[in-house]
C-alpha cells in the first residue's frame, strides 16, 4: 500500500497506519515513505478524547465510543491546519474482462484475449491501487522541443502515439473529420494548430506528456468550432505504462495494467494546456438586465371573419334571417304541420290537436327565398324557445317523456327537434334534422326551454329549383301540445369572431354568453350527451349552464391555434357557480392536438373551491404558451374538477376570457462586455425565475440559439433569441434581487461521448498526477460521465495532491451522465466561470481530502438526481446538488445554482476522512516514540475543520433547499456571507448540527416552506439579513397551475420566515482539544455557552396575507425536533423588525407542548411598539413568564407577549417523574413577596414506556429577572420534596444584570427520623413498577418495564425489564438526595435479588467474566452534580460496580447482588442519585424480586469483618482482589467457607472493605486478627499443609494485610500470618493470627480501609473461614495473648527475624502444661525476640 499525505508549510511527519506505506510531504517537496506491519505502530495514537453529549445516557459518553471531538492547534506554524492530500493504494480483487477490451502498450494494441488468453476475468476500474504518475524522464527537455513535425495518422487499428521528448502539430492537412480507432497516446507533446477545425473520433486519449490546444478565435459560434473529440467504443482500455519513472505504477493492478474503462481521456503524469475561451472581458454567464418583448403578427386569413346575408338576399347586410317573438299577434308564415292546428295564445304560438309525433309548428320559408339568402355549408344559428304540455292538462310540472326516457328510443323519439324539409320537383324531398334536444336538458311539462344549435344546408338543399323550404318542430308524443314564443335563424354575431384589429387580443369568443341570444355558439360540449344552455338572470345577464353533467363534462370554447405563439403570455379569467353544497375546487385547462393528432392537456388556471352558497366566484391566472402548445393544430378551452365527485354538479359559466397580456421575449438586455464573445447560433441557457417543477409542463430553464446583437447605450447590448422563451424571466429592470441569468453553453472546443451508450459516456481524468499544472479553459463537455460508476465523471482530478496554478475555467458541461467536475484528494485548484446545464448527480463536487481549492463564479442549472440504484457507495447523488462540498477548507464564492432538482449548495461533512479505497480514518495524534510526547495533530475529521470563504453565492428555484449546511462541529466561527436564496421549493437555507455559524448580509425570500430553517445547531448568529415571504409579483407569475405555487401546490408550505429550534442541541457542550503552548501539547477542555441563536439587524417582510398564504408567519417554532417540550434555545434579538402585525406563531408551539419561550431583546430595539428602552423579552403569553416582569407585557397575536425592560433568565428544575404530576414549583421574590407558580413540563404521563425512561424527568421552569428568590415544590399548600431536584441554568442571556444561581435558594423540607434508613421505595415490588424506571432507548418500543405477577421467590410480584435494547439497559430508582446531603460519611448496603431469563428460560451468568454474553449484572450509581459553584456546568458520573453478584448464583432461583457505598464528599453534594443494574447481555431479560439500599451500621467494638465465617452461605462483602481472581462458596463441616481457586499472583486473592465508625478508634488501640485456611493443589485437589518457611512454593502460607486511605497518606501493613500448630492440634486447617496496634494515626483517621487475604502460591487454591478482627479490651490484667500456648498454636507470637527463626509448637510444656513453643536455627547472635 501507499499512503501519501500532502501538508502545508510544516515539517514533514510520518503517520503509520495498518498495512499502509505512509508518506507525508510538505509544501517544500519533502517526501518520506515507510513500510508498516499489520499492526498499528506504537508511535501512532488515534485519539478522540471524551466528549459529553446532550443525552448523557449514551454509554459511549463513558465507555470509549466515538464522541466527535476536535483537536485545535494554537500555534499554526507547528502543525498542519488540515491534511492537504492523501492517496492510498491497495490490492483490489480481479473482475471479469470482456474479450474485446484492449491494452495500451508501448508499440501496439492487443486484445484482452491475447493478454489473458482464455481468462474471463475483468480488471477492476478502481484507482486506489494505482501508483503515482510523474513526468516522464524522457520529457526533461520537452519545453524546448520544436513543434515543426506534423501528425501523420496511423493505419488500421494502430494508436496515434506521440513519441516521448518530441512535439508534433495536428494541422488542417488531416481534414475536418478524423477517426483514430487505435486511440491516442501522447507521450511527448501534441499541439493542435490554432486554425485547425477537426472532429477526432477515438476510443481513448492518454496524456503522459502534454496536450496543447489554443485558438485565436474571438467569437464562440458553430462556424468557429476548432477541435472536437468524440470518445467512442464500449471496450475497457487497459493501460500499461512502460517509460520511467512510471513503468511500475500499475504493478499493483491485476496483470500489471491499469484498467481505464471505456472512453477514457486520462492525464497520467502529463499536463493539459487547453485554453480556447476568447480573451478579454467576455464571461460565461451574465445577469439579464432587461427584456424586450414582441407582439406576434398574425395573418387574418388564418381567422374566420364575420359574415352577413349576401347581396342577393332582399335583406342583405343583416345577420338575422328569420326572427319571430309573436308579440304583434301575427303568426306570419307559421302554421300547424300536417293537420295540427296552430293558434296564438298568451303571445305564443300553440300547436295542438297532435295525433302523431311528426306534427308540430311549421314555418314556410319559401317566400323568403332561402336559395338567395342562405349560403351552402355556411354555419347558421337556430334558436327556439318551446314548451310542452299535455293536451288534457295532466302531469303539469312532471318530467316529460323526453326527460325521463330510460332508453335511447324513448327519449330520442320523443325529444323535440327542428327539421328542415326541402321539396324537389322531381320528387325525393330532403328532410334533415338540424337541432335535436337531448334528455339532459329536457323540460318538465309546462316549463319553457331553449332548443338551439348550429345548422348548415348544402347546395342540394339550397338549389333554386326547390319547390318549397320548410322548418318545423316535431317528435313529442301525440297528445302533447307544443308552444313556441321565440324563433330565430341567423348568422353568428360579430362577437363570435376575433377582433380583426386585434386578432389574438381575446381568444375566447362569446365568453359572456351575450353574443347570440340564447344560442351558445361557438361554445361546444365535451360529451355528446351534454347540451350547453344559455340562461338569463333577473337582471338580464346571460350565462352558460351545463346541467346533468358527466364526471368530466365541461363546456368547450374553441381557440384558434394561430394565437398559440411560443412565449406569449395570456391572462385567464372566468366566473363560475357550482351547484354544490360542498366547496369543490377545479381548474381550467387547454386541450390541444399535436400534429400527429395525439392530444395533450395544459392546466392554465387553478380555481379555489366554492359552493353554490358562495354565488359567482371569479377564477383567474396567467400562462405562457410553451413550444408544445405553439405547435398544436387544435386547441380547446375546458374545465375540470379535481375531485371526480364534482362531475355530478351542474355548473354555470360567465365572462370566460383568455386575453393577451404581453408578447414573447424577443431580446435580452445584457452587459456588452460580458457577451462580447457570444456569437450567432451559439446556444444559451436562460435560468428559471419560478419554483422547481419535477414535471415537463413547466421547464426549469430554457435553451435557445442566439440571433443578432444590437448595441445600446450604457455598455449594454440586446441579444435576440431565435427561439422565444416559454418560461417567465425576471430581469434587473424588474428586480435587481430576483433577476435571473443567461449562460453560454457553446464552446469552440468540445469533448463528447458518443450516443451508442447513452449512460456510459466518456470521461476526462487527471489520475494521480501531482505537481503538474493543468489548464483546462473553454471546453464544452457533453454526454460525458458514466452513470453509477465510481471515478468516471466528465472531469475529475483524482488524488493528485497539491497542484497550485491548476485552473478549470470557462468550460461548459451539458447533458452529463454523472456529475460535472469532481475533485478528490487534490488541492489548490481554481474552478471558475464554468457553466453546467442538465447534468445528473452532484455537478461540482469537492470530495474527501480536497482542500484549499477555489470554486468561484460558476453557474449550475437544472442538475437532476440519479436513481437510488445508480448511486455509488457513500454518496448521495440521488439528492443532487449543484455544488457539493464534502471536505473543508475550500473557498466557494460568487457561484450561482438555479433550478437544480434538490439542492443548490450542499455542505455535508462526514465525521471521517475517506481515503481513495473507501477506508475511513479519524484524527491522528503523532507522538515522539522516545518521549511519548505529542509531535503534532493531523486533522482528519472534516466536521472539525473551519470552512473556507463562503460568500456571495446565489441559490434560486431549486427542488429542495438553496443551501444545505450539515455537520459542522469546529470551534472557530464558520461565516456564510452575502447569500441569496429565492424561490427554493422547501428551504432557503437549512442548517443542521452546526456549531458557531454566522450568516450575514443575506437575502432569503419566497422559499416555499421555510426561508431559514436551523435545527440542532447552537451558537448561531444571523445578522444584517432580510427574510421575506411571498410577494404579489411572484403570485402573479406562478399562478398558472403548471407552475408550482407556494401555499397551494402539493408539498409546498406557506413560506414561513424562520423556523426556530426550541432545544439546544448539545447541553453543556464540552470539547477536549489538543493545544500547543509553545513547549508541549496538552489537552484542554472547552465549554459551550448553552445558547441558541442571535438575530441582529434582521428584517421580516411580506408575511401579511389574506389569501391562500394567510398562515405565513415571520417566525415559527420547530416542535418536530424537541426533546421534553421545554424551551432552552436561549436566543436574542437586536433590531429585529417586522413589517406588519405578524410576529411569531407561539400558539402552534404551545399546542405542541412548548409553553415557555423566552427570547431576549438585547436593547429593546426589537419592541414592536418601539417603547422599550432597555433589555426586554419576547415570551409565551403565560402568567408564570410575565409575573416578575419589570415593565408592562404587551400581548400580541399568535400567543406571544413582549415584556418591556425585563431581562429574563430561565432556570429549569429536573425532578423524578414518579408521583410528581400534581406538584407545582412556587417561586417567591424575597424583596416584595411576589409569587409565581409553575406547573411541570411533561408529555409522558400517559405513556408507560416513555414515563418509565429514567432520563425523561419531569421539568419545572421559571424565567426570572434579577433579584433574590426562594423556590420550593408544593402539593397544594404543603412543601414537599420530589426525591431529587437539580437546577439547569440556561445560557447567559445577552443582557446585563441577569439572575444567577446564588440569587436562588432551593428549599428542601426536613427529613423524618427514619426516612433515610431505607432509600428504596417499593423495594418488595408490591406496588408494581411504581418508583422504578428503566434505562435504555427512549421510544423504540424496547425496554419494557413490566410487573411479573407471582414471579417473586415467595409467589409475590416481581418486576422485569424485557426486550432490552443494549447492554446498559437496566432497572433502577431515584434515591432521595436529602439523605445524601444530611448523612455524610454514612454507609449504605445494597442487596438486590434478581434472575435472568431468555425467552422465559432461566439463565446463569458468570460472576468473573467480562464477556458480554455471560457477564453478570452490576449496580451503577448515576449521579448528577455541578462542576462549578455557579451551577452553570452540570456533569454526570456513572460509578460502576457499586454492587456485584455474589456467590453462589445459579439459574434455578433468585440470586443476590450485594455491595456497599459510602456517602463521601462527592456524594454528599449530589443533585441526583439514580441506582440501577446494567452491563450484561442485551438479549437477557432482568427480573427483580427484592431491592434494598439500607443504612449500614458501622462497626464499633465488634468484629470489623463481616461475613467472615460465610455462614450466610453467600460471599457477601468479599470481592476478588484481581479481575482474574476467582472464588466460590463451599460447604465445610456443616457450614460454609470460601475457596479462592484462581488468581494471577500470590497477592491477588480476596479482600473486604471494613466499615468502621472512626469515632470508635483511638491511637494505640489493639485488635486481635484471626482466620483459618487450608491449601489444595489446583492440579488434583489434594490437600497440603502450609509450610511456615516456604516463600515461593506450592505450600506457601496465607496472610492478612491491611490497607487504609487517609488525607495524610495510605499506610499498608501485614496484620496476621500463619502460625505454628502442634501436630495434634492440626485438624486440616492452618491458622492465621496477629495483633494489630494502631500506632499509625492514618489508620485512625482513615476514609477507607480494607483487609486482603494473600500470600499463597498461584498453583494452590485456598479455602478461608472464620476471618475476624476484634478489639482487644484495654486491661492490665492480661497483657499477653496466648501466653500459655494451650490452644496448641503459636498465635500472636511473631519473631522479628522470621527468615532466621523456625517456630514450632511442642509438647509437653512447663509445669505440666500441654504445649510450648520451640525456636530453632537462629543465625543471630542477638537471641530470640518476639512481637505481640
Amino acid at each position: 500500500m501507499k499512503f501519501s499525505v500532502f501538508l502545508g508549510a510544516v515539517v514533514a511527519q510520518t503517520v503509520f497506519v495498518q498495512s499502509h506505506v505512509v508518506s507525508l510531504a510538505s509544501s517544500n517537496g519533502a517526501v518520506g515513505s515507510f513500510n508498516t506491519t499489520e499492526t498499528l505502530a506504537a508511535d501512532v495514537h488515534i485519539a478522540r478524547p471524551g466528549h459529553k453529549f446532550a443525552n448523557q445516557d449514551d454509554p459511549s459518553s463513558r465507555h470509549g465510543a466515538d464522541r466527535g471531538n476536535s483537536f485545535v492547534v494554537e500555534d499554526e506554524e507547528r502543525v498542519a491546519p488540515h491534511l492537504r492530500h492523501v492517496t492510498l493504494h491497495n490490492h483490489e480483487p480481479d473482475t471479469l474482462l470482456p474479450e474485446d477490451s484492449s491494452t495500451i502498450s508501448n508499440d501496439s494494441v492487443v486484445t484482452a484475449r491475447d493478454l489473458l488468453q482464455d481468462s474471463e476475468r475483468k480488471l477492476s476500474v478502481a484507482t486506489s491501487t494505482i501508483g503515482t504518475f510523474r513526468p516522464l524522464d524522457c520529457n526533461a527537455n520537452l519545453e524546448s522541443a520544436s513543434c515543426s513535425k506534423t501528425v501523420t495518422l496511423p493505419s488500421g487499428s494502430s494508436p496515434l502515439e506521440i513519441p516521448c521528448g518530441q512535439c508534433y502539430t495536428f494541422d488542417s492537412s488531416l481534414g475536418t473529420s478524423v477517426t483514430i480507432p487505435g486511440g491516442i497516446n501522447v507521450k511527448g507533446k501534441l499541439r493542435f494548430a490554432p486554425d485547425v477545425q477537426v472532429t477526432v473520433s477515438t476510443p481513448y486519449v492518454i496524456v503522459q506528456g502534454e496536450l496543447e490546444i489554443t485558438t485565436a478565435r474571438t467569437t464562440i459560434s458553430p462556424e468557429n468550432e476548432s477541435v472536437k473529440f468524440l470518445l467512442t467504443g464500449t471496450s475497457n482500455i487497459l493501460f500499461k505504462p512502460t517509460d520511467s519513472p512510471n513503468a511500475s505504477v500499475c504493478d499493483q493492478q491485476p496483470n500489471g495494467t491499469c484498467n481505464l474503462g471505456t472512453k477514457p481521456f486520462v492525464v497520467a503524469g502529463g499536463r493539459l494546456n487547453i485554453n480556447t475561451f476568447p480573451a478579454g472581458a467576455c464571461k460565461t454567464h451574465t445577469p439579464i438586465l432587461g427584456k424586450i418583448l414582441k407582439r406576434p403578427e398574425h395573418d387574418p386569413l388564418d381567422f374566420d371573419s364575420m359574415r352577413t346575408l349576401p347581396e342577393s338576399c332582399p335583406i342583405s347586410g343583416a345577420i338575422d334571417y328569420v326572427q319571430y317573438d309573436f308579440e304583434g299577434g301575427n303568426l306570419g308564415n307559421w302554421t300547424g304541420h300536417l293537420g295540427a292546428f296552430a293558434i296564438l295564445k298568451d303571445r305564443a304560438l300553440v300547436v295542438g290537436g297532435r295525433k302523431a309525433r311528426w306534427q308540430g309548428p311549421l314555418l314556410d320559408l319559401t317566400p323568403m327565398m332561402p336559395h338567395l339568402c342562405l349560403v351552402p355549408n355556411q354555419k347558421y344559428l337556430l334558436t327556439a324557445r318551446i314548451k310542452l304540455d299535455k293536451a288534457d292538462g295532466s302531469d303539469h310540472g312532471l318530467p316529460t317523456t323526453c326527460k325521463y326516457g330510460q332508453n335511447d328510443s324513448q327519449w330520442y323519439d320523443h325529444c323535440p327537434r327542428i327539421v328542415s324539409k326541402v321539396g324537389k320537383a322531381t320528387g325525393g324531398d330532403i328532410a334533415r334534422t338540424k337541432v335535436h334536444m337531448i334528455r339532459t336538458v329536457a323540460p318538465n311539462y309546462g316549463e319553457w326551454v331553449v332548443l338551439s344549435g348550429e345548422a348548415t344546408w348544402d347546395e342540394e338543399e339550397l338549389a333554386a329549383d326547390s319547390t318549397f323550404f320548410l322548418l318545423y318542430i316535431d317528435e313529442p308524443e301525440p297528445g302533447v301540445d307544443i308552444s313556441l314564443d321565440f324563433f330565430k335563424l341567423s348568422l353568428p354575431s360579430a362577437n363570435s369572431y376575433s377582433d380583426p384589429n386585434d386578432l389574438c387580443g381575446q381568444l375566447i369568443l362569446n365568453g359572456d354568453a351575450e353574443a347570440n341570444g340564447f344560442n351558445p355558439y361557438p361554445v361546444d360540449k365535451s360529451d355528446w350527451h351534454d347540451r350547453v344552455m344559455v340562461l338569463e338572470e333577473e337582471n338580464g345577464n346571460k350565462y352558460f349552464h351545463l346541467g346533468s353533467r358527466g364526471s368530466s363534462s365541461t363546456i368547450v370554447f374553441p381557440i384558434n391555434p394561430s394565437c398559440m405563439d411560443a412565449g406569449v403570455t395570456y391572462t385567464v379569467s372566468g366566473r363560475f357557480r357550482v351547484h354544490s353544497d360542498l366547496a369543490e375546487d377545479y381548474y381550467i385547462y387547454l386541450r390541444a392536438q399535436r400534429p400527429d393528432e395525439s392530444w395533450f392537456s395544459r392546466s392554465i388556471a387553478d380555481c379555489p373551491g366554492h359552493a353554490f352558497s358562495d354565488g359567482w366566484v371569479t377564477c383567474s391566472g396567467q400562462f405562457i404558451v410553451d413550444t408544445e402548445l405553439a405547435s398544436s393544430i387544435r386547441v380547446k378551452w375546458q374545465h375540470r374538477f379535481h375531485d371526480w365527485r364534482g362531475g355530478s354538479y351542474p355548473v354555470d359559466y360567465d365572462d370566460i376570457s383568455i386575453e393577451y397580456a404581453h408578447g414573447y421575449v424577443e431580446k435580452l438586455k445584457v452587459s456588452a462586455d460580458d457577451v462580447s464573445c457570444w456569437g450567432s447560433n451559439s446556444e444559451v441557457h436562460v435560468a428559471s425565475s419560478t419554483y422547481y417543477n419535477f414535471n415537463s409542463e413547466a421547464p426549469n430553464g430554457f435553451i435557445s440559439t442566439l440571433g443578432s446583437k444590437d448595441n445600446r447605450n450604457g455598455g449594454t447590448v440586446e441579444i435576440s433569441l431565435n427561439e422565444p422563451p416559454s418560461i417567465p424571466i425576471i430581469s434587473q429592470d424588474e428586480s435587481s434581487e430576483f433577476m435571473t441569468h443567461v449562460a453560454l453553453l457553446s464552446r469552440n472546443v468540445k469533448i463528447q461521448g458518443v450516443d451508442s451508450d447513452a449512460e456510459k459516456g466518456g470521461y476526462l481524468q487527471v489520475l494521480h498526477t501531482p505537481d503538474q499544472l493543468q489548464t483546462l479553459v473553454g471546453v464544452e463537455f457533453s454526454k460525458m460521465g458514466q452513470l453509477g460508476t465510481v471515478d468516471r465523471f466528465p472531469l475529475q482530478i483524482v488524488w493528485s495532491g497539491s497542484i497550485p496554478g491548476t485552473i478549470i475555467s470557462m468550460n461548459s458541461f451539458r447533458d452529463g451522465n454523472f456529475r460535472c467536475i469532481s475533485i478528490e484528494g487534490a488541492s489548490n485548484i481554481t474552478i471558475s466561470q464554468n457553466v453546467a446545464n442538465r447534468n445528473r448527480g452532484h455537478c461540482i463536487y469537492i470530495g474527501s481530502l480536497a482542500t484549499y481549492n477555489t470554486i468561484r463564479q460558476n453557474f449550475v442549472s437544472e442538475t437532476v438526481s440519479v436513481s437510488w440504484s445508480d448511486k455509488i457507495e457513500y454518496e448521495d447523488d440521488y439528492n443532487a446538488a449543484g455544488f457539493k462540498l464534502a471536505y473543508q477548507p475550500n473557498d466557494c464564492d460568487e457561484n450561482i445554482a438555479i433550478g437544480n432538482s434538490h439542492h443548490g449548495f450542499k455542505l455535508y461533512t462526514p465525521d471521517r476522512a475517506r481515503l481513495e479505497n473507501g477506508q475511513s480514518v479519524s484524527e491522528t495524534v503523532n507522538r515522539d516514540p522516545t518521549t511519548n510526547k505529542i509531535v503534532d495533530v493531523l486533522y482528519l475529521n472534516p466536521r472539525e475543520h473551519q470552512i473556507g470563504s463562503f460568500s456571495r453565492n446565489v441559490a434560486n428555484s431549486n427542488g429542495d433547499s438553496g443551501f444545505q449546511i450539515l455537520y459542522n462541529e469546529q470551534e472557530e466561527w464558520n461565516v456564510f456571507e452575502s447569500l441569496v436564496a429565492i424561490k427554493n421549493r422547501y428551504r432557503g437555507i437549512y442548517m443542521d448540527q452546526t456549531f458557531r455559524g454566522l450568516i450575514a448580509n443575506s437575502l432569503f425570500a419566497e422559499n416555499a416552506l421555510y426561508n431559514v430553517d436551523i435545527q440542532w445547531s447552537d451558537e448561531i448568529q444571523l445578522v444584517d439579513t432580510s427574510i421575506r415571504g411571498i410577494s404579489a409579483e411572484t403570485k402573479t407569475i406562478v399562478q398558472s397551475p403548471y407552475f408550482n405555487r407556494p401555499c397551494v401546490s402539493s408539498g409546498f408550505g406557506s413560506s414561513d420566515g424562520y423556523r426556530m429550534q426550541t432545544t439546544v442541541h448539545r447541553w453543556d457542550r464540552t470539547v477536549d482539544r489538543w493545544v500547543y503552548n509553545g513547549q508541549e501539547w496538552t489537552s484542554q477542555r472547552y465549554y459551550g455557552t448553552n445558547t441558541g441563536i442571535s438575530l441582529q439587524n434582521v428584517h421580516f417582510s411580506h408575511f401579511e396575507h389574506s389569501d391562500e398564504c394567510i398562515s405565513s408567519v415571520p417566525i415559527t417554532f420547530n416542535t418536530d425536533s424537541m426533546r421534553e417540550g421545554h424551551w432552552d434555545y436561549i436566543s436574542s434579538f437586536k433590531n429585529v423588525t417586522f413589517e406588519g402585525s405578524n410576529l411569531m406563531n407561539a400558539v402552534a408551539a404551545w399546542d405542541e407542548g412548548v409553553k415557555d419561550i423566552v427570547i431576549t431583546d438585547v436593547d429593546g430595539s426589537s419592541d414592536p411598539s418601539r417603547k422599550a428602552n432597555t433589555a426586554s423579552s419576547f415570551v409565551s403569553n403565560a402568567q408564570y413568564l410575565k409575573g416578575f416582569a419589570g415593565g408592562s407585557c404587551q400581548e400580541y397575536s399568535d400567543g406571544i407577549a413582549y415584556c418591556a425592560d425585563t431581562c429574563l433568565r430561565t432556570v429549569t428544575l429536573r425532578v423524578d417523574q414518579t408521583e410528581t404530576s400534581a406538584l407545582s414549583l412556587r417561586v417567591t421574590r424575597i424583596s416584595d413577596g411576589t409569587q409565581v407558580t409553575s406547573s411541570g413540563i411533561y408529555h409522558y404521563d400517559a405513556d408507560p414506556i416513555l414515563s418509565g425512561y429514567e432520563s425523561n424527568e419531569r421539568q419545572f421552569s421559571v424565567s426570572l429577572p434579577h433579584g433574590q428568590y426562594t423556590m420550593e415544590f408544593v402539593d397544594g399548600d404543603q412543601t414537599v420534596w420530589p426525591r431529587h431536584a437539580y437546577e439547569t441554568w440556561e445560557g447567559v442571556p445577552s443582557c446585563d444584570n441577569y439572575v444567577i444561581s446564588s440569587d436562588v435558594t432551593m428549599v428542601e423540607p426536613p427529613l423524618g427520623a427514619d426516612e433515610c434508613k431505607e432509600l428504596i421505595r417499593n423495594g418488595d415490588m408490591s406496588l408494581g413498577t411504581t418508583f422504578w424506571q428503566h434505562r435504555g432507548s427512549r421510544d423504540d418500543g424496547n425496554n419494557l418495564l413490566q410487573v411479573v405477577e407471582g414471579g417473586g421467590s415467595a409467589g409475590t410480584n416481581a418486576i422485569g425489564l424485557f426486550k432490552r435494547s443494549w447492554e446498559y439497559s437496566g432497572i433502577g430508582q431515584n434515591l432521595d438526595t436529602r439523605c445524601f446531603h444530611e448523612n455524610p460519611g454514612s454507609y449504605y448496603e445494597i442487596v438486590a435479588w434478581f434472575k435472568l431469563e431468555k425467552d422465559k428460560i432461566p439463565q446463569v451468568c458468570d460472576r468473573f467474566s467480562s464477556d458480554w454474553n455471560v457477564r453478570c449484572p452490576t449496580i451503577t450509581l448515576k449521579t448528577v452534580h455541578y462542576d462549578d459553584p455557579e451551577k452553570e456546568i452540570l456533569d454526570w458520573d456513572y460509578d460502576n460496580y457499586q454492587a456485584e453478584v455474589v456467590l453462589p448464583n445459579d439459574s434455578q432461583s433468585f440470586n443476590m447482588i450485594h455491595g456497599v457505598f459510602k456517602i463521601d464528599e462527592k456524594y454528599s453534594n449530589v443533585n441526583r442519585a439514580w441506582i440501577y443494574a446494567e452491563m450484561f447481555d442485551r438479549s437477557l431479560d432482568l427480573i427483580f424480586d427484592q431491592f434494598s439500599v439500607s443504612m449500614l451500621e458501622e462497626a464499633c467494638n465488634t468484629d470489623f469483618v463481616r461475613n467472615g465465617d460465610f455462614n450466610t452461605g453467600y460471599s457477601s462483602f468479599w470481592k476478588p482482589y484481581s479481575s482474574r481472581s476467582k472464588f466460590r462458596i463451599v460447604s465445610m463441616n456443616g457450614g460454609y467457607a470460601m475457596e479462592v481457586y484462581e488468581k494471577p499472583n500470590k497477592r491477588d486473592a480476596v479482600y473486604q472493605d471494613l466499615y468502621i465508625d472512626n469515632s470508635c478508634l483511638a491511637h494505640k488501640d489493639r485488635f486481635k486478627v484471626t482466620g483459618k485456611f487450608k491449601l489444595k493443589k489446583k492440579a488434583d485437589g489434594q490437600e497440603i499443609r502450609c509450610n511456615l518457611a516456604a516463600t515461593d512454593t506450592i505450600d506457601e502460607c496465607s496472610s492478612i494485610s491491611l490497607k487504609a486511605y487517609s488525607s495524610s497518606g495510605d499506610p499498608f501493613t501485614r496484620i496476621a500470618d500463619a502460625v505454628a500448630l502442634a501436630s495434634d492440634a492440626y485438624d486440616g486447617w492452618s491458622l492465621m493470627a496477629g495483633v494489630f496496634t494502631m500506632n499509625d494515626l492514618r489508620f485512625v483517621d482513615h476514609t477507607r480501609m480494607w483487609i486482603r487475604m494473600e500470600g499463597t502460591h498461584v498453583d494452590a487454591s485456598v479455602i478461608y473461614d472464620d476471618i475476624s478482627i476484634t478489639p482487644i479490651p484495654k486491661s492490665c490484667d492480661n497483657l499477653i495473648l496466648n501466653h500459655d500456648f494451650e490452644d496448641g498454636s503459636a498465635s500472636f507470637w511473631v519473631p522479628q527475624a522470621r527468615d532466621r527463626i523456625d517456630v514450632s509448637v511442642v509438647s509437653p510444656g512447663v509445669q505440666q502444661s500441654q504445649y510450648a513453643i520451640l525456636l530453632q536455627h537462629s543465625t543471630s547472635n542477638r537471641g530470640f525476640t518476639f512481637d505481640q
